[in-house]
């Protein structure tokens, strides 16, 4: 094999390493966070799911077909 082709595929596999890192930093601080403000499991859960319904919404808004066509089309 060539040293080349060796050294990017260490490359990314450091890469998706530091991404899986990444990953379990934000779930510990998130849990962190959610002792420090007294959430409880059914808490925390309402409160993401009201947080990404804007999100949910303004990416719909942008990304789907609202038209009249597509609505008579799918309904």
């Amino acid at each position: 094999m060539d040293g080349c082709k060796l050294s990017s595929f260490r490359r990314l596999c450091m890469f998706l390493a530091s991404i899986e890192d990444e990953a379990d930093v934000q779930v510990l601080f998130m849990r962190k966070r959610i002792k420090v403000t007294g959430f409880k499991d059914w808490d925390s859960m309402f409160y993401n799911n009201l947080l990404s319904i804007p999100v949910l919404i303004t990416f719909s808004l942008l990304v789907e077909d609202w038209s009249l066509a597509s609505f008579s089309r799918n309904l």
